[in-house]
């Protein structure tokens, strides 16, 4: 037995306390560090918390702190950014988005295409469109009708009206 049997409450106190400084000491051991410290890392590294950041900015709605958010594109774009680095595919289409409209960024076709692309890789429909577009319109690209059909069909699969009229 880890604790022995008490007689008062307050020996029972200091056996609490031993059990509790005993299973602190193990989770200094290598392995648990590891674990511990992945899990800080979870929670540090969200790219779903990131993302909802970014969208907050981006749009200038919600509460961060208490405090309302205010339109600000360049915390938009690094909390985006930050989100898209541990893999979120909404804020890779933002971030090609914003570059695509020069918000908050120089306008910029050609990193607008390759944030849209790698969204659109993983299946996120805005940027399947968009990137249809881009290829249609040869921005940021070269012009490849082929190309542009063969995205907008892939977002017409799933019912998209934009996406069927763009093939039609």
């Amino acid at each position: 037995h880890l604790v022995p049997m008490l007689n008062n409450r307050k020996d029972s106190m200091k056996a609490k306390l031993v059990v509790v400084l005993a299973f602190s000491l193990i989770s200094l051991l290598p392995m648990k560090a590891y674990s511990v410290q992945s899990e800080m890392q979870r929670r540090l590294h969200n790219p779903a918390m990131e993302y909802e950041i970014g969208r907050m900015y981006y749009y200038g709605n919600g509460v961060i702190n208490g405090k309302s958010v205010e339109k600000d594109y360049a915390m938009a774009m690094k909390h985006f950014t930050k989100a898209a680095s541990y893999g979120s595919v909404d804020a890779s289409f933002f971030i090609g988005l914003m570059h695509y409209q020069g918000t908050g960024v120089k306008k910029n076709y050609a990193e607008a295409f390759k944030w849209l692309n790698e969204a659109a890789t993983s299946n996120n429909g805005p940027a399947i469109l968009l990137l249809g577009q881009m290829y249609q319109n040869g921005e940021g690209t070269t012009k490849d009708n082929q190309k542009a059909i063969e995205w907008y069909k892939k977002e017409a699969v799933f019912g998209n009206d934009l996406a069927e009229y763009s093939i039609a």
